[in-house]
């Protein structure tokens, strides 16, 4: 029969399940958001996703990453089958597997607590309350309410259940049961890491993660153990071997068996392997592969961002103070989702904060050394936290500050203090049951205040504008939502002054150009103002097509006054001299689709086949060419988009087979294999044959002549 003691702890973890869902309720009503377009449009690309072949033709369609992340694709299909969709089911998805990391991080903190030698009841207080404090924490509401996070809550899934099912083998060892022991180590380490990398990359942590509890956890457990056998206590002054030898002459089989169950792994050979194979290889395995990136990083960096991988380096340890801030000292609204306004370090003192902010961390490193023995737990949650930043917040060229990127390596954060709050011998037990309530009510409220802004989308703009004064992206992203409301001059204001502050912005620029097209006040100064940033900003591509695509397709519907053929023609040759664009054929490609489109919109259909093949030429995709042999149908020229796929087919054979090991390669091998393409080309083109028969002319000729002049 439960004790009242027990079904108190259960009441209090359903309570706490059920808070975390209300708090997190008023964002469920959300929009979808920036990344999220990027990554769920796949649902929509090979049709409703109903039979086999097109489910792998989307799980392999990832761009999140080297590994394509094809776990969190699978996830989205427990939300809808197809785009465009609605966003409530997928942040409804999201919010439940946030619930389900707090469940298995109570469990898991509880077996943690367990093994540092706390009695079951204390352990399972400490565990709900570390599990609780992380759960209901507000810094999660940006990871769990941003759809496109789903991978990053997918692969603390698998990191979680791998680290449980590990820590339960590694107990089963300890209690001397080793086959099934190893068989939950092994599978845990394995399929953890394997689930976990293909949610998302940062799961080749688990590993190290491992590793770490295994140091700071199980060794002392198991040193504590050793310590208090009675024979080792007799002998506490001989060297380890020569006990084991003296138990293995003196007591035969029975003694080697005694031993072998109190401190089997710090002395077999067999652990000693596992450990080597399963936890330090796979780790040193990921230290090697990041000094491998370096050299790449060094050049991407220089290429794609507006900073060196020095210096991301120098500005990284003020970030992830950052974090920690956010962690321990919690506000109702952070910047949120924008990031570009950071002020990046140059050197060790400008800004003067980036070495103090090394020296704290390596003082909390120091910190976490000093007091591994003593505190255990507090030296797990700084090492795991650091262990849990060594992929995002190192050499690898990504943008500097995201808040999920803490998500899983703040895990621990909160277990040293709940081990305080529930086993320390003063205050008195009601100040630290009172402590604790109160921590949770103020973390609950800020959860809540921050996810019902993530529900309003006109005040997340504004507010997120507000946090972040220079940011160009907040600063568009709230003029976006002024002219979506019809506050035109606002909107305008707020783009005139983002302009002054930051003139090169292809962001700012364009909006603004676009804005004034929408109000119909296009002033001269602004389409120049817009191509240079089209000149010189390294983030070009995306949003340069989709805004200059906008304008072309106005050209014959509704054309904005002072912006017609010869200002796009500008624009589009601006972007062309980018040199960051140059160095990315898909992007150039592009640009060279939408130059041919500007000329196919104002009648000149031969030019614009010149350059749709041009743009074939820079790199043969079935996608472009399909993509351009439609428009030029569609505008009334059949021979000329045959000429374009004939094209296509003739540069694609003298391409390179390579296909490589990604999944980017294994994607197009699956859509060559599965015929996606071929009966796509089958069917454009029998399209345009028709379409040529039908205005009765020669397409031999035409297609002749339409290479001839692209030549």
């Amino acid at each position: 029969m439960p004790t009242t003691d027990t079904l108190v702890r259960a009441a209090l973890f359903s309570a706490l399940l059920a808070l975390a869902w209300l708090v997190y309720a008023p964002g469920l009503h959300g929009p979808f958001l920036f990344d999220d377009y990027a990554n769920l449009p796949a649902l929509g690309d090979y049709g409703t996703i109903n039979n086999t072949e097109r489910l792998i033709s989307y799980l392999t369609s990832g761009i999140a990453g080297p590994t394509g992340r094809p776990l969190a694709l699978l996830s989205f299909l427990i939300d809808d089958n197809k785009w465009p969709t609605s966003p409530e089911a997928f942040k409804y998805t999201s919010t439940l597997l946030h619930l389900l990391n707090g469940v298995l991080l109570i469990w898991l903190s509880t077996r943690l607590a367990q093994a540092l030698g706390h009695t079951r009841k204390h352990a399972e207080w400490i565990g709900l309350l570390a599990g609780g404090l992380w759960l209901l924490h507000p810094f999660w509401v940006s990871t769990t309410l941003y759809i496109v996070q789903r991978m990053t809550l997918l692969c603390a899934t698998f990191v979680l259940g791998g680290l449980l099912a590990y820590v339960h083998g590694r107990q089963r060892l300890l209690a001397g049961t080793r086959q099934r022991a190893y068989l939950w180590m092994s599978g845990g380490i394995v399929f953890g890491t394997t689930l976990a990398v293909l949610s998302k990359e940062s799961g080749a942590l688990l590993p190290l993660f491992a590793l770490l509890i295994e140091w700071l956890v199980f060794s002392r457990a198991e040193e504590k153990t050793v310590r208090e056998t009675p024979i080792y206590l007799s002998h506490r002054r001989r060297p380890m071997s020569s006990f084991l030898l003296f138990l293995g002459s003196g007591f035969g089989r029975n003694g080697k068996k005694a031993i072998n169950q109190s401190c089997h792994s710090m002395s077999d050979s067999t652990f000693r392997w596992w450990r080597t194979i399963f936890l330090i290889a796979p780790t040193i395995l990921l230290l090697a592969y990041l000094v491998h990136q370096t050299p790449g990083a060094i050049t991407g960096a220089a290429h794609s961002r507006d900073f060196t991988l020095a210096q991301r380096l120098l500005t990284e340890p003020r970030i992830v103070l950052t974090y920690i801030k956010h962690l321990f000292l919690p506000e109702p609204y952070t910047a949120g989702l924008f990031q570009d306004s950071i002020t990046v370090s140059t050197n060790l003192v400008r800004p003067w904060t980036t070495f103090p902010a090394m020296a704290v961390i390596a003082g909390l490193l120091f910190l976490g050394w000093k007091v591994r023995r003593r505190y255990p737990s507090l030296a797990l949650a700084i090492f795991f936290f650091f262990a849990g930043h060594l992929i995002e917040s190192t050499v690898v060229a990504l943008e500097l500050y995201f808040e999920h990127r803490s998500y899983t390596p703040a895990l621990f954060i909160f277990l040293p203090l709940s081990i305080w709050i529930v086993t320390a011998a003063a205050p008195a037990p009601k100040l630290r049951i009172e402590l604790a309530v109160m921590l949770l009510v103020v973390i609950s409220s800020l959860t809540w205040l921050r996810a019902d802004l993530w529900g309003n989308a006109a005040q997340q703009g504004l507010m997120w504008a507000q946090k972040n004064p220079d940011s160009p992206r907040a600063q568009t992203y709230a003029a976006l939502i002024l002219e979506q409301k019809g506050s035109y001059e606002t909107a305008q204001g707020i783009l005139n002054k983002a302009s002054e502050k930051h003139p090169d912005s292809v962001m700012i620029e364009l909006n603004r150009l676009s804005l004034a097209c929408n109000i119909n006040r296009v002033k001269q100064e602004e389409v120049m103002q817009a191509a240079e940033a089209l000149r010189t900003d390294k983030r070009t591509e995306r949003l340069a097509y989709q805004i200059i695509n906008k304008f072309i397709q106005k050209l014959d519907r509704q054309p904005c006054t002072g912006l017609g053929t010869a200002q796009i023609e500008r624009l589009i040759l601006a972007a062309l001299a980018n040199p960051a664009l140059a160095r990315s054929d898909g992007s150039r490609q592009s640009m060279l689709n939408l130059y041919g489109l500007l000329a196919l919109k104002t009648g000149h259909p031969e030019t614009a086949a010149q350059r749709f093949i041009q743009a074939l030429q820079v790199k043969p995709r079935p996608g472009a060419a399909l993509t351009e042999a439609a428009q030029m149908g569609s505008a009334g020229h059949p021979c000329m988009g045959l000429a374009i796929l004939a094209e296509y087919h003739a540069a694609s054979t003298h391409q390179s087979a390579r296909l490589g090991f990604s999944m980017v390669s294994l994607h197009r091998w699956w859509l060559q294999r599965s015929k996606y393409y071929s009966s796509e080309f089958d069917r454009i083109s029998r399209l345009l044959r028709q379409d040529a028969l039908k205005s009765g002319g020669s397409c031999a000729q035409a297609s002749l002549a339409t290479t001839r002049r692209a030549q």
